[in-house]
């Protein structure tokens, strides 16, 4: 399928168009070791800023419009991003990695959207194209990845809570199982949560909320940064 803009990277997307309409085929998440994502890309050193250095707050489509714009190849996405933020957080100076620590204390959109169909969560991975349509997000995307709940619920949830839930999801957003999360992730000084407004059936997952540490499914402007894959 021909993307909307920007270079083709020699990926074939896929279009979702209906709530029945995943073309491409899902597959449930598979847990497995992802805490050297960040070690796959290179990563914009900043958020995306304006020429007086404010920070830019844009809607989703037009955060992913700007990184392809400035030739990154997308948003990261969530474990790729904490993989990061963890290493940094680590403290070891043989860590050196060239993205400003202060820059993760800004909401900030990441590369995936997720939809709910009845108790299961469908999340695009690799977005290159996001509209909305009738209150739900059209994407094009590289994989999609299939969450299922005995019963979905909606609310601000501690990562102890969404783990007993769904430990799957956690591991899948966080890279790493609940019980191998750092302390300071799990001991926060405010709760890091996941945050699902009643309203939800279709959103981008927004890094950044109370802490920065915190994912949030909703429409709203945050910040952006592009990474390139290696």
């Amino acid at each position: 399928m021909k993307e909307l803009f920007g270079e083709d990277l020699g990926k074939k997307l896929s279009y979702y168009k209906t709530e029945s309409g995943i073309k491409k085929k899902e597959e449930s998440y598979k847990p497995g070791p992802a805490s050297f994502l960040y070690k796959k890309l290179e990563w914009q050193e900043n958020l995306s800023m304006d020429i007086n250095g404010w920070v830019i707050l844009e809607t989703y489509r037009d955060c992913i419009l700007r990184v392809r714009a400035n030739n990154w190849h997308r948003l990261p996405m969530s474990a790729e991003i904490f993989s990061l933020m963890i290493k940094i957080n680590e403290n070891n100076p043989s860590n050196h990695i060239d993205v400003k620590a202060d820059s993760f204390y800004v909401n900030e959109n990441l590369g995936q959207v997720v939809n709910r169909e009845g108790n299961n969560l469908y999340i695009f991975e690799k977005v290159s194209e996001a509209q909305l349509k009738d209150g739900k997000y059209e994407v094009e995307y590289s994989d999609v990845k299939k969450f299922s709940f005995n019963e979905f619920e909606t609310g601000e949830f501690t990562l102890q809570e969404m783990n007993r839930r769904n430990p799957d999801l956690v591991e899948y957003l966080y890279s790493r199982r609940y019980k191998d999360l750092p302390d300071f992730i799990k001991n926060h000084i405010s709760p890091v949560k996941i945050i699902i407004p009643d309203d939800f059936n279709s959103a981008q997952i927004i890094r950044g909320c109370k802490t920065e540490y915190d994912l949030s499914f909703l429409k709203m402007k945050a910040a952006c940064r592009g990474v390139r894959e290696k």
